[in-house]
C-alpha cells in the first residue's frame, strides 16, 4: 500500500489522454504541455485544434462519448439576486446547446509563458522556467482559435433578466 498505492492510482489517471499530433512539439508528458511548431502556426489564419499548444496542469478527464452526465448550473446569489425571477436553472450539456443559439468566436489564445525561454536567453538572468523542460519554451504557445458555443451572456439572461439589464444599463459588460 502506501506510497506505490498512491502513485499507481496517479499514473492511471493518465490512462485516457487523447492522442496528440505531430503539429505539437512536447514539453512534458505528464501533465501534457506543448508548444506548436512555428511553420505550423504560419498555415492558416485559425490554428486547428489538434495543432494547437497545450498546457495542462493535471489530467485530461474522460467524459468519454456520453455528456449526459455533465450539468451546467447557473444561479444569482448575492447582489441584485432578488431580480433572479427564474431562480436557479440547471441543463445538461444537450439541453444547453439546443436552449441557446450557437456563436462563433475567434481569439488569440496565449500562454503567459510564452517565449518564456527566448526572454531569459536574451535578458540573461534566471526565471521559474530556469533548469525545467520548461525553460525550452519558445514562440508556440500561441494560437487563433476558434470557439463555439452558446454565449454564457445568455444563459445569464434567462436566470436573471432584470440583474442583467441593469448590470447592462450601468454600462457593465456581460
Amino acid at each position: 500500500g502506501g506510497v506505490d498505492e498512491g502513485r499507481h492510482n496517479e499514473d492511471s489517471l493518465y490512462d485516457s489522454e487523447p492522442q496528440r499530433s505531430s503539429d505539437l512539439h512536447m514539453i512534458t508528458q505528464r501533465p501534457f504541455s506543448s508548444q506548436t511548431w512555428p511553420h505550423v502556426l504560419v498555415k492558416d489564419r485559425i490554428t486547428q485544434q489538434e495543432s494547437l499548444y497545450v498546457r495542462n496542469h493535471a489530467p485530461v478527464p474522460d467524459l468519454g462519448d456520453d455528456t449526459d452526465g455533465v450539468v451546467v448550473s447557473v444561479s444569482a446569489e448575492g447582489e441584485g439576486a432578488e431580480h433572479a425571477v427564474c431562480g436557479p436553472r440547471s441543463w445538461r450539456l444537450r439541453d444547453l446547446v439546443a436552449a441557446f443559439p450557437a456563436a462563433r468566436v475567434e481569439s488569440v489564445l496565449q500562454c503567459s509563458g510564452n517565449r518564456g525561454g527566448e526572454q531569459q536567453r536574451t535578458l540573461g538572468y534566471r526565471s521559474a522556467f530556469s533548469d525545467t523542460p520548461f525553460e525550452a519554451i519558445d514562440v508556440g504557445m500561441i494560437g487563433n482559435a476558434q470557439w463555439e458555443g452558446v454565449r454564457l451572456r445568455d444563459v445569464l439572461l434567462s436566470v436573471a433578466p432584470c440583474a442583467c439589464a441593469d448590470a447592462l444599463a450601468k454600462g457593465d459588460a456581460l
